[in-house]
């Protein structure tokens, strides 16, 4: 009986160590992890939250402005910055996570005098780089003005 324990822990273990999880919603606790979708393969390193249960892909992280967000095209499409600090996903990686269903978006922030404010979109998503990546947002809750739709609309539609 002990042998048939040791292999079946043994078992468990290779499991354990061959198995890659396709989004954040696999993974058990925040921080970087590398996420293996459908359409990346090889490998997504991103920054998984964890807040009450839920897990969030972290799409952009700007905590203070020390660093440029005045960037190309090509840098927005692709991604800029470290995946555990400050960081822009990368529209691509953006359209490739939303273009199946619309996802949910909740945007954190903290104002000068150090209050946390959020809003959230109970459906988020991007159009491809054909589409120039127009943002598609509906559903807003949340303690501040709804400016993300006025955005939308002004520039997008």
């Amino acid at each position: 009986m002990r042998s048939l324990q040791t292999d079946c822990n043994t078992f468990n273990k290779k499991i354990e160590k061959s198995y890659k999880p396709t989004s954040c919603q696999e993974v058990k606790e925040s921080g970087v992890h590398t996420v293996y979708p459908d359409f990346k393969p090889s490998g997504l390193k991103i920054y998984c939250e964890i807040d009450r249960d839920k897990a969030w892909s972290v799409i952009q992280r700007r905590k203070d402005g020390t660093v440029d967000f005045d960037r190309s095209w090509e840098e927005y499409k692709t991604g800029f910055c470290d995946v555990s600090g400050k960081l822009w996903l990368g529209n691509e990686y953006i359209f490739q996570l939303t273009k199946i269903k619309p996802r949910q978006l909740r945007i954190d922030m903290r104002t000068f005098d150090g209050k946390i404010k959020y809003a959230f979109y109970k459906q988020f998503g991007v159009t491809s780089e054909a589409g120039k990546y127009r943002l598609s947002i509906d559903g807003f809750l949340g303690d501040v003005d709804d400016q993300a739709s006025k955005w939308a609309i002004v520039f997008y539609v």
